[in-house]
């Protein structure tokens, strides 16, 4: 097995199996496309996350190169395919689902904040005694 990546003239890094060389293209298997995150983190997304296609051909004249990866990045790229097996569920959603969605996790979230806030209050209360007399520096 062969894992390669590919930098992409648009600026794209895939990262795939390739499968064969051809004159004119590649047949890669399973690409994942490599997001690099502010902080030095990279992490793998699907490159076709709506498809269940999993062998693709990418055109030599759309490539600027392609290189092995590390043992650690292979390793990595493995676990990812082989943790998304499974096809993935998308929740696709209208404009008023989605706006309900959010009203939804705004409640819930105002509620815990409430729910907290009445938890810390009651906690502080045990510790104010009204008996004794307030110490004075």
């Amino acid at each position: 097995m062969i894992i390669r990546q590919f930098k992409l003239l648009n600026g794209d890094d895939i990262i795939a199996v390739m499968q064969t060389k051809n004159v004119d293209n590649y047949i890669i298997e399973r690409p994942v496309m490599v997001t690099t995150h502010m902080f030095g983190h990279i992490t793998f997304d699907h490159w076709f996350p709506l498809s269940s296609q999993k062998i693709f051909k990418l055109y030599k004249n759309r490539c600027i190169q392609h290189v092995p990866i590390d043992e650690d990045i292979q390793e990595a790229y493995t676990k990812f395919i082989l943790n998304s097996q499974k096809k993935q569920q998308f929740k696709v959603q209208s404009p008023d689902q989605l706006l309900k969605a959010l009203v939804d996790k705004n409640d819930q979230y105002t509620k815990m904040i409430e729910d907290e806030l009445e938890i810390s209050t009651d906690d502080d209360s045990d510790l104010v005694s009204d008996t004794e007399e307030p110490t004075i520096h």
